[in-house]
This record gives C-alpha cells, structure tokens and sequence, in this order.
C-alpha cells in the first residue's frame, strides 16, 4: 500500500489574506515522518479519500476536514510555515503604493 499524505486548507491564513490582502499558502500537505509543506495550490494526482469531519476525531493541528491522498501530489509555491506565514501583509505594502506623498 502507498503512502497516505493528508492535504487539508489552513482557515486562519485564509482568513489573515480575506483581512489584509496578504499571499498567505493556504493549503498544507502533511506526509507521514516529515514537516508539513504549505502551499498556494495542489493538484491531487493520485486516488483521494475525503474524510467526514462527523466521523473522526480532529487531526492534531486542528484540522476537521481533509482529504486523505494515495499517490502524487503537485505542490504549487511550496513553502516552510514560517514562509507561507510571512506571505502577509509585508509583500502587500511592498507591492501597493503607499496613500502617503514621499
């Protein structure tokens, strides 16, 4: 039998990029023995099992929902937690002008 990764959406970046406008990864895919990987989007490449949240237990960060991935998985921007979390507001400021004349 294959590896399991679990791939699961991240609700607080998601909404830390509703309220500031940030770049924050939203996606994580965690795989058995190694550190979780964030991500700004996944193709699932190979068969997946959705879990319902009804059903089980929450994983241990939290997670109610997530699927469950046999096979290859395509990380988009791959990135460490501290990267996707610095992914915010900073990189806005950087790209937005500022409303303040020099």
């Amino acid at each position: 039998m294959a590896e399991i990764a679990i791939v699961h959406v991240n609700r607080l970046n998601m909404a830390m990029n509703q309220k500031d406008g940030g770049q924050r990864h939203q996606y994580i895919v965690r795989r058995a023995g190694g550190a979780p990987v964030y991500a700004q989007a996944v193709e699932i490449l190979g068969r997946t099992r959705f879990i319902d949240p009804r059903s089980m237990p929450p994983l241990k960060c939290g997670a109610r929902a997530w699927a469950e991935v046999e096979g290859e998985i395509l990380i988009t921007e791959p990135a460490t937690f501290h990267e996707a979390r610095a992914a915010g507001a900073h990189e806005r400021e950087a790209t937005c002008p500022s409303s303040l004349p020099p």
